[in-house]
């Protein structure tokens, strides 16, 4: 049997995000859809981080964080985020 290609698996494991899902829609647990704006580390705790650019204002700013810019975007529609919370929107 075949599956088709989506962002889980028959199991539910969720796909892992890389850099080259940027720009994709995403969606953060217990938040908002958005779109996916940076893969990489935290600039102080070297943790992965996905950055995400939220579709409605309830993030925690605009793209900076303790003072390192990751991305820009709207006033409170920037959050950093654990991998395991944020999922591929399939489209």
């Amino acid at each position: 049997q075949s599956e088709p290609k989506k962002s889980t698996t028959s199991e539910g494991k969720k796909k892992k995000i890389t850099e080259k899902h940027i720009g994709r829609k995403v969606l953060v647990q217990d938040l908002c859809p958005g779109i996916l704006r940076f893969v990489g580390e935290h600039h102080e705790t070297g943790k992965k981080r996905l950055g995400i650019e939220l579709d409605e204002p309830m993030g925690k700013g605009s793209g900076t964080f303790k003072g390192h810019q990751y991305f820009k975007c709207k006033s409170k529609h920037a959050i950093l985020a654990a991998p395991a919370k944020v999922t591929l929107i399939d489209s």
